[in-house]
């Protein structure tokens, strides 16, 4: 999972929530309901807020994500300095103190 699908998940919810909260808000003041319906309104509200963001919007984004962005560069790690692989190397890095040297 990339930052743009977490953002987007976040947004998601950030709307829907919102819009609930505007829902209910509009009832309590138009209908004016009994105290005990608008607290369980209210309470449907903060339990949509601490749920995590399950929904998915059903409309694709126009932001042009194409495929090219979300790829992953896949590194060989057989290719990598005898430095970083072996732990004597990095061991030695290291003071008593474990402070770099």
């Amino acid at each position: 999972m990339n930052d743009h699908t977490l953002y987007w998940w976040l947004l998601q919810h950030l709307l829907l929530s919102t819009s609930l909260a505007v829902l209910v808000a509009a009832i309590c003041v138009l209908l004016k309901p009994k105290p005990f319906v608008r607290h369980l309104m209210w309470l449907t509200v903060l339990c949509r807020l601490m749920i995590p963001p399950v929904a998915t919007w059903p409309w694709a984004l126009p932001l042009g994500t194409d495929s090219d962005a979300l790829a992953v560069d896949v590194v060989d790690v057989t290719e990598l300095p005898s430095a970083v692989t072996s732990p004597e190397t990095f061991s030695e890095s290291f003071d008593s103190n474990n402070d770099l040297v």
